[in-house]
């Protein structure tokens, strides 16, 4: 800004003028988070077993959220398939177990 409009801006000003601007774009992050409800009540109505969660704090005020949809849940269980991981300390542990019982 300096060089180009010859006007002293210090990064305090230029911080506070971009986040000005974004909120004057986007709205504030409170109208967003207020509307977050509304946007996971009408996700969980138009996908069918959609998993949703709003936490809040004692003051109303947002903490987390997590969401999980319908779809992807059943294709995470059609093509998951079960394994069964053995390292060398679970086979070392099976069979010395077997190998006291074997004993007399």
């Amino acid at each position: 800004m300096n060089a180009l409009l010859e006007i002293n801006v210090d990064y305090k000003q230029a911080w506070r003028a971009k986040q000005y601007a974004m909120e004057l774009l986007l709205g504030s992050s409170e109208e967003y988070f207020s509307k977050l409800p509304i946007y996971f009540h009408n996700l969980n109505r138009h996908n069918p077993n959609t998993v949703v969660y709003i936490q809040i704090d004692s003051k109303d005020s947002f903490e987390c959220c997590f969401y999980a949809i319908g779809s992807t849940i059943r294709a995470f269980r059609r093509f998951c398939h079960k394994v069964i991981i053995m390292d060398d300390v679970t086979t070392i542990n099976f069979t010395s177990n077997l190998n006291f019982f074997n004993h007399k």
